[in-house]
């Protein structure tokens, strides 16, 4: 065959490999009940564990958001765990432990995010462990709708949704919609039993689980505490992982300021998929990647020959169908649909974004927030 001809194949593998792997995660969306707490009071004590790194412009919010949380339990704290920070950072902390005795302060023993994690999980004393980010809000009810989950479903890992905050400009739009399209696809696989991904800006797991396991957040790599958690997790307990689907379990994170910092996060992210060994998620990285580099290479080949406009058109119609359909169809829980007219933007940009992101990612090392 020539060239043509085989980039019209792969072009069509694709399309349906990446309608499916769309049709795969709206059943899970589907599937997935919109969880109503029902109760108040918790016999259920709670460790929120939340590691920071130079972020004196966020972590007070984030602790204030914490504090005001509304849950009644026999023990619920909040360990900030400060991973050798060189702002202001563990002097606010340590202020608001002094005022607020939920508030645990300690300081990471090693360097890096995975130690100070598995350092905070280890001082609590709590059933259950919830892990978040320091420059996140919640829900006023966010917390007592994970332990109310918790005690209906006994999940060993609970993924909870996450949303970037509104900001202004296009870098923050498109980062709102790469968010909700994140947590659709995790809320999707997850629905099915095959969870793929999730956000330590929101999980929670018995304290017991991680104990049983042997280095659960993989340590060889600086990043991926949380997706390496889920792997593990699922390895033991493949039917225990659950997607909390309420709207008072959303946590909001900040969007990232500037496209050096973000392309830096986004290399981080996938600087660690060369760990991964869970085929759900390998899977699902590949059939993405490939819709997307195949469209750049499609764009180069017309310069080559004009014909290569068919099957170009016919993978990005059907990638760009498949996503406006699962957006669509998510919108009464993500509220997004005001930024559907702007999809086919997205659509662009991220093609051209995920395959270089993708490519420079394997070939780049990244610390963590460096």
């Amino acid at each position: 065959m020539d060239l043509f001809s085989w980039y019209w194949l792969f072009a069509v593998v694709s399309a349906i490999l990446y309608s499916a792997l769309m049709v795969w995660f709206m059943v899970g969306w589907q599937k997935t009940d919109v969880f109503e707490p029902n109760k108040t009071i918790f016999a259920t004590k709670v460790s929120v564990i939340v590691p920071f790194y130079n972020e004196q412009e966020s972590i007070k919010e984030c602790l204030k958001s914490l504090l005001a949380q509304n849950i009644q339990t026999t023990s619920f704290n909040i360990i900030a765990i400060n991973d050798n920070s060189t702002d202001q950072s563990d002097a606010i902390v340590k202020l608001m432990a002094k005022e607020h005795n939920r508030i645990i302060y300690l300081e990471n023993d090693k360097q890096g995010k995975k130690s100070a994690l598995t350092q905070a999980i280890e001082y609590s004393d709590s059933n259950l462990i919830v892990t978040t980010d320091s420059d996140c809000t919640y829900k006023i009810n966010w917390l007592s709708t994970i332990v109310n989950f918790y005690q209906d479903q006994n999940p060993k890992l609970i993924i909870g949704p996450v949303l970037m905050k509104k900001g202004r400009g296009l870098l923050s739009g498109f980062q709102q919609l790469e968010f909700s399209s994140l947590i659709m696809s995790t809320a999707g696989a997850a629905g099915i039993g095959r969870a793929i991904m999730c956000n330590g800006a929101n999980l929670a797991f018995p304290k017991q689980v991680f104990s049983e396991l042997v280095n659960p957040l993989n340590d060889k790599y600086i990043s991926g505490d949380d997706v390496f958690l889920l792997h593990n997790i699922k390895k033991e307990y493949p039917d225990d992982i659950h997607f909390l689907k309420s709207k008072s379990a959303v946590v909001e994170t900040m969007p990232t300021k500037g496209l050096k910092a973000f392309f830096k996060q986004r290399q981080r992210w996938v600087s660690k998929v060369g760990g991964y060994n869970d085929g759900d998620t390998v899977f699902t990285a590949i059939v993405v990647f490939v819709a997307c580099v195949l469209q750049v290479i499609g764009v180069l080949l017309l310069f080559k020959d004009i014909q290569f406009y068919e099957p170009l058109l016919l993978l990005f119609v059907v990638k760009f169908l498949a996503d406006g359909l699962f957006f669509y169809i998510t919108d009464n829980f993500f509220g997004h649909k005001k930024y559907l007219p702007y999809l086919l933007l997205f659509e662009i940009v991220y093609v051209i974004y995920a395959s270089v992101v993708a490519i420079s990612g394997f070939v780049i090392s990244k610390k963590w927030k460096a």
